[in-house]
C-alpha cells in the first residue's frame, strides 16, 4: 500500500514538474497557436464567461482571426468548434488556466495519454509488461508519427485512444460499467469509434454482457442531458460545423485516394467497392470470432484498420488507434520463431523510421496549409500496410497468439 502511494506521489511531482517545464522553456516565452487545442480552449472559456452557444458564428469569427489574422478563407479550414459538446468535459479544469498554462498542462495530459495508452495495447495484445519493453514501445509510441504529429496538434485523439484501451482492458477484466463509461466517453471524438462502438456493443450483446451495454447508454444519455441543459442547441450545432468542416477539409479518406488512383473517372465507384468490400470483410472477422472470449482481439484490431481506411474527412493524428494492430502484429509474429522476430523488428522500425522519412525527404511543404498534400501521401501508408501483414497472418499456418491455438 505504502509504495503504491509513493507511486502515485512520484507520478503526480513529475507530471506537475513536466508542466512547469514546458511552460518555463515553450509556453511562457512566446504567443504560441496549439492549432487542436485552441477551439476547446476558447469555447470552454466562451461558456464559462456566459458568452452563449460555442457554435456561434461570433466565436469562430474570434478563432479565425487567433488563427489567420483575418476570417478564413473558403478553402481553408473554418476554425469552428466542430465537437460534440461534452468534449469539454477532457478540459475541464484547463479553462479556469490562462492559456499559457493551459497548454503546457494539455501537452502534459496528451504525454501521459499515450503512454497510457501504448502500455494499455501491450496488456490488450498480452504481452508481458517487463519494464524493457515497455521503454521500448512507449518510446517509439511518442514517435509514432501520427501520435508525434497529434501531440504537437494537442490533439485530443491521444486521450480517446487511452480511453479505447481502457475500454478493452476493463472487458477483459469482466469490469463492464467501467468499461461502458470510458467507451461512452470515446464518442466525443466520434470518427474514431464509429465502427468499433457499434460492433463491441453487438458483441456483448451476444455474450449476454448487458451491464457494459446498460452503463455504456446511461454514461452517454447523461453525456447528452448534461450537454442539452448546459446549451439546448448543441446537437443542431455539432451537426452545423461539422458539414461545414468537412466541406473545406482536404482530407479525402485513404480508400477515396485509392479509388483515384484505381480508376480515375469511376473513382467513386470504385470506391464504394472497396468500401463494401471491406465492411463485408470486417463483417466476416466479427462472425469468425463473435464467440471469442476474453475479447476478439483480431476482430477489434481489424476493425480499427477499416475505421482509418474508410473514414470520410479526417485527419492523420486519428491514426493514433493503429497503435493496438501494430501491436498485435508484432505479437503474433515474435510468436513465429526467429524469422518471426526479425519480420516484427523490421516492420516495428520501418513503421516509426518510414513516415519521418518520407517528410524529411522534402516532398511535403513546411506551410500549414500544406496538410492536404502532407495527408495524401502519409495517410494510406500505415493502414494500409497493417491491412496487408494482418492478411497474410490470418493465411498463413502459425500459432494463434489472439486465441492461443495452431491455425
Amino acid at each position: 500500500m505504502r509504495k503504491s502511494a509513493l507511486l502515485i506521489v512520484l507520478v503526480a511531482l513529475f507530471l506537475v514538474g513536466n508542466t512547469v517545464g514546458i511552460y518555463t522553456t515553450l509556453t511562457s516565452q512566446k504567443k504560441l497557436l496549439v492549432w487542436d487545442l485552441q477551439p476547446l480552449w476558447q469555447a470552454g472559456r466562451w461558456m464559462i464567461e456566459g458568452r452563449g452557444s460555442p457554435y456561434s458564428d461570433e466565436l469562430t469569427h474570434l478563432l479565425q482571426m487567433q488563427s489567420y489574422g483575418r476570417p478564413a478563407q473558403k478553402d481553408e479550414d473554418n476554425r469552428a468548434f466542430v465537437y460534440p459538446l461534452y468534449i469539454l468535459l477532457f478540459l475541464l479544469p484547463l479553462f479556469l488556466l490562462p492559456l499559457p498554462w493551459a497548454q503546457a498542462a494539455w501537452f502534459t495530459v496528451l504525454e501521459l495519454a499515450a503512454v497510457l495508452g501504448a502500455v494499455g495495447a501491450m496488456r490488450v495484445a498480452g504481452w508481458e509488461l517487463s519494464a524493457r519493453r515497455v521503454l521500448l514501445v512507449t518510446l517509439g509510441a511518442l514517435v509514432f508519427y501520427p501520435m508525434t504529429w497529434a501531440l504537437l496538434l494537442g490533439q485530443v485523439s491521444p486521450p480517446v485512444f487511452a480511453l479505447m484501451m481502457a475500454t478493452l482492458l476493463a472487458l477483459r477484466a469482466k469490469q463492464d460499467s467501467w468499461a461502458g463509461t470510458c467507451l461512452a466517453l470515446t464518442t466525443a471524438k466520434p470518427q474514431m469509434v464509429f465502427l468499433l462502438a457499434p460492433t463491441l456493443l453487438l458483441w456483448a450483446v451476444a455474450q449476454r454482457r448487458y451491464r457494459f451495454l446498460v452503463s455504456f447508454a446511461a454514461a452517454l444519455g447523461a453525456l447528452m442531458l448534461a450537454s442539452f441543459v448546459v446549451c439546448p442547441s448543441w446537437l443542431m450545432g455539432t451537426w452545423r460545423a461539422a458539414t461545414s468542416y468537412y466541406e473545406a477539409q482536404p482530407f479525402p479518406s485513404p480508400v477515396a485516394l485509392m479509388g483515384e488512383v484505381i480508376a480515375t473517372k469511376q473513382a467513386s465507384a470504385v470506391t464504394v467497392v472497396l468500401v463494401l468490400s471491406l465492411l463485408a470483410g470486417l463483417t466476416e472477422a466479427w462472425w469468425r470470432e463473435w464467440r471469442t472470449q476474453p475479447l476478439p482481439m483480431w476482430a477489434i484490431s481489424f476493425t480499427l484498420v477499416v475505421t482509418t481506411l474508410i473514414a470520410p474527412r479526417t485527419s492523420l493524428v486519428n491514426q493514433v488507434m493503429l497503435l493496438l494492430p501494430l501491436v498485435m502484429v508484432l505479437h503474433d509474429l515474435s510468436a513465429r520463431g526467429v524469422w518471426g522476430k526479425v519480420i516484427g523488428t523490421g516492420l516495428a522500425l520501418a513503421t516509426v523510421v518510414g513516415m519521418w522519412g518520407v517528410r524529411a525527404a522534402g516532398v511535403i511543404p513546411s506551410d500549414p496549409l500544406g496538410y492536404r498534400v502532407e495527408h495524401v501521401i502519409l495517410s494510406p501508408i500505415l493502414p494500409v500496410t497493417l491491412f496487408l501483414v494482418m492478411l497474410a497472418l490470418r493465411l498463413m499456418p502459425g500459432q494463434d497468439v489472439v486465441r492461443g491455438e495452431t491455425r
